[in-house]
């Protein structure tokens, strides 16, 4: 079982995942390794030819952003509903507990996405200020 007290990193509660709640982060990581190298190669061309591909870019991947954190959602919340489901269980343990074990694994997959999607959501800030500032001194 889990420490209630402290985060349960990712790696803990894999086997333990869903498939339907499986692809979804798999989906995000994809979407936070492509902000991380739009981040870099921000970082790299600073000329005026590059930044309204930048801006293009950093607009899909917010839309990106958005549609993970919409699949997210959709998996968590379809597979909450199984969280009273009790088959086979251990009958020295009280259903309740069984109960807020099946929880516990799904608010600790939750709380791997949120922490995900806030470092997904700093990297596009700091992107689409980099580029705003661009763009205002190659104006100048």
């Amino acid at each position: 079982m889990l420490n209630p007290c402290y985060p349960a990193p990712i790696w803990l509660i894999w086997k333990e995942l869903p498939l339907s709640e499986k692809l979804p982060f798999l989906f995000l990581c994809v979407v936070g390794g492509y902000s991380f190298f739009l981040a870099a190669t921000v970082l790299r061309f600073q000329n005026t030819a590059t930044v309204g591909r930048f801006r293009k870019r950093i607009r899909n991947l917010q839309k990106a952003t958005v549609a993970a954190f919409y699949l997210f959602g959709l998996g968590l919340f379809a597979n909450l509903q199984f969280s009273y489901c009790i088959i086979g269980g251990d009958r020295s343990v009280p259903i309740g507990w069984l109960v807020v074990r099946n929880f516990q694994l799904h608010f600790a997959f939750a709380d791997n996405v949120f922490l995900i999607l806030l470092i997904v959501h700093v990297v596009q800030w700091f992107l689409a200020n980099r580029v705003s500032a661009l763009r205002s001194q190659l104006s100048l």
